[in-house]
């Protein structure tokens, strides 16, 4: 339970100096410039507080100067930071528009550029939609999608959403896919308790954008939920010496 209200304290902490610093920049320079470090900090820091270590399987090289549309399996609130971590800070979230509400933490989303979805009408979420791809077409940054569109009680994969990947093709994109294994022990939906644990992520090769633009919707949703499914059956500990595992001071490199 100390580990929980640890990791809370943490996050509220530096999600309140981190929107301020983001808000405070973006009055000179575009908020963007400081948001990616802020983000990598910020999402270091709190598997640090709760105690998260991180093993990370590649694919093939990801270009640190591609933009991308990671789509992988939500078990936590954890694949946050994680994601971050994986990443370095270099990606924006499609989340929910009640996160947008939260004071400091909504204001640095936003500077930021994630993209707030309502989930209770098509018609807004569509607006919503429409605007997150006409910034995407002005200037790419890298966008990490949950097809799922919740997090997993079980950690048993749900089925991936076709809407969700329809998005990632009108983006035209390079999609990667990824896959969280652990995360929910640390931390599960419906629970507070945070355990410390071992999370492993692995990252499939990227889709190149034509393939991803020339592939019909049911063949996209379908090769990319089935690399996640696989992903996830490797990452099982009792196939863990097949896989090739890098750690690097307790996070991913």
């Amino acid at each position: 339970m100390w580990r929980a209200v640890l990791t809370m304290s943490v996050a509220a902490v530096l999600t309140s100096a981190g929107a301020m610093l983001v808000g405070t920049v973006g009055l000179f320079v575009p908020a963007r410039w400081c948001y990616d470090p802020v983000f990598y900090l910020w999402s270091r820091a709190i598997l640090a507080a709760a105690g998260v270590r991180m093993d990370v399987v590649h694919g093939d090289p990801i270009c640190t100067n591609q933009a991308y549309f990671f789509v992988g399996n939500h078990q936590s609130a954890m694949d946050i930071p994680v994601m971050g971590v994986v990443t370095r800070g270099r990606i924006r979230f499609m989340a929910k528009r009640s996160l947008f509400s939260i004071p400091l933490l909504g204001w640095c989303m936003r500077l930021g550029g994630c993209a707030p979805i309502d989930r209770s009408s098509a018609r807004a979420a569509k607006v919503s939609i429409d605007r997150m791809l006409e910034r995407l077409a002005r200037r790419p940054v890298s966008m990490v999608v949950f097809p799922e569109g919740t997090r997993s009680v079980d950690g048993r994969l749900s089925p991936f959403k076709r809407g969700a990947l329809q998005v990632c093709q009108r983006a035209g994109l390079p999609i990667v896919p990824f896959a969280i294994d652990g995360a929910l022990a640390v931390h599960a939906r419906s629970a507070f308790r945070i355990r410390p644990g071992l999370v492993r992520v692995s990252l499939g090769a990227p889709l190149h954008a034509d393939e991803v633009r020339m592939a019909s919707p049911d063949a996209l949703l379908a090769r990319v939920e089935g690399e996640v499914r696989r992903m996830l059956s490797a990452a099982d500990p009792s196939n863990a010496a097949a896989m090739p595992l890098a750690l690097v001071d307790g996070v991913a490199s």
